[in-house]
């Protein structure tokens, strides 16, 4: 997965969001031994559960 050309600012580079889900409504992220779930809900907003 590459970044987009965009940052924000100090140099962070921006990911679409169509590139994490693929097309799902629901995500998977391990951080620090741990797992998340990043979900898209029905109005469109994000929402990160531990």
């Amino acid at each position: 997965m590459k970044p987009e050309e965009k940052t924000l600012s100090g140099g962070k580079p921006v990911y679409d969001s169509g590139q994490l889900f693929r097309g799902t409504t629901e995500i998977a992220i391990h951080h620090d031994g741990a797992f998340y779930r990043l979900k898209i809900t029905r109005q469109g907003k994000l929402i990160l559960n531990k």
